[in-house]
């Protein structure tokens, strides 16, 4: 198995790999959490043509397992024919680990390449299947992000400004987290991750990550933890209020920002996040997203069980 460094270079330089994939990021998780088991698939000159990073589930080999996206890594420049080939390789290795199914949520074709679904035709190819499916929505940045906002966004900005409301980019996550962990509350639920965790990842990902704060006469009312998951695509993770200010519209003056470091960062789009649960759009979200210029796309989950 390959070092860490060399893993993630070659993540890095693949055709669809993301920070998900990298064992820089993996390594946040504590030991024992998972029972990590990746495996490397050698292409005919002997050098790792398919990177799977992944976990044991019982009888279940799980890629994607504390992360947003996990599935086959493929090296750059690889064809659709020898991308199938790989997976089929994969396949064989489960079976020689002792595995009974293959499971995982790869990055959508939109992070790919060329964006021309190699991996996904290479999964199917292969024997999986498609057993979940949620809406996602992103922004394409191909106008100024000012001139992606529809009128009842530009207005939640204008108000948000007259308001007095800030954002700011936060080194500290303490903020952010209380903020964070105050929303979800509300929900009943709970951020997957501590605010040690998050520390320890804004350390670990340094510059392909920021956390913006938006606050109003000092108190935080509104915020996004942003990463940019490749060279290509961002993705806006743990969009968070504080309800009790809602009418204040910090969160549209948030989306700007975020999509203003999108474009500063040189990506080509900003991934908003999942819109349904199960399946079931969030009517609301979809169209406080869709207000910012996102559009719809979907994010599968994949399965192959093993004869």
């Amino acid at each position: 198995m390959m070092d860490m460094e060399t893993w993630d270079a070659f993540v890095a330089s693949s055709r669809n790999g993301t920070l998900f994939h990298t064992r820089n990021f993996l390594g946040y998780h504590p030991e024992g959490r998972f029972a990590w088991d990746h495996a490397e698939i050698a292409g005919d000159d002997g050098h790792p043509i398919l990177l799977w990073p992944a976990a044991a589930n019982g009888t279940t080999w799980w890629s994607g397992a504390g992360a947003s996206f996990g599935g086959p890594v493929l090296r750059e420049g690889v064809a659709t024919a020898r991308a199938a080939e790989a997976v089929a390789a994969l396949v064989d290795e489960a079976r020689t680990r002792g595995y009974e199914r293959l499971r995982t949520t790869p990055p959508p074709p939109r992070y790919e390449l060329g964006g021309d679904a190699i991996v996904r035709g290479a999964l199917l190819a292969s024997g999986f299947e498609c057993i979940a499916s949620d809406i996602s929505h992103t922004v394409p940045l191909t106008r100024r992000p000012g001139d992606l906002l529809a009128g009842s966004a530009r207005r939640g900005v204008a108000k948000a400004e007259r308001e007095g409301v800030v954002v700011g980019v936060e080194e500290d996550p303490t903020a952010f987290h209380d903020l964070l962990v105050a929303d979800r509350a509300a929900f009943g639920m709970e951020p997957v991750h501590t605010v040690e965790e998050l520390a320890d990842l804004v350390r670990r990902l340094g510059p392909k990550q920021t956390i913006l704060l938006a606050r109003h006469d000092g108190v935080p009312v509104a915020g996004a933890w942003l990463l940019a998951v490749n060279d290509r695509v961002g993705l806006s993770f743990y969009f968070c209020q504080n309800r009790d200010h809602r009418r204040q519209r910090a969160t549209n003056l948030v989306m700007l920002r975020a999509l203003e470091w999108a474009v500063a960062a040189s990506l080509k789009e900003l991934d908003l996040g999942t819109s349904s649960i199960g399946g079931e759009l969030n009517e609301g979200l979809a169209a406080f997203k869709e207000a910012h210029g996102g559009i719809r796309f979907a994010r599968e989950t994949f399965e192959r069980t093993l004869s």
